[in-house]
């Protein structure tokens, strides 16, 4: 929601190192307002998913989090 709840940065930043390339994180915020200085994207996991993914079709996709988010994540995907 906020930059505040994105936690493990350094550990994802050490998996995206790691892997070479292979492995893309995109950070995002839901709350807008007070956060102008924000470089990252914007919008729920699930619509900014659908903007930075690409085609998922020949692609594995592990999802963790809220069932609603989960539910509006698999509509997407299929």
């Amino acid at each position: 929601r906020t930059p505040a709840d994105i936690f493990a940065t350094a550990s994802l930043q050490e998996l995206i190192e790691a892997a070479g390339g292979a492995v893309r994180v995109t950070w995002a915020i839901s709350e807008a307002g007070e956060f102008a200085d924000w470089k990252g994207e914007r919008g729920y996991v699930h619509e900014v998913g659908a903007r930075s993914a690409g085609d998922l079709s020949a692609r594995q996709v592990y999802m963790g989090g809220p069932p609603a988010m989960i539910d509006a994540m698999v509509r997407l995907l299929l």
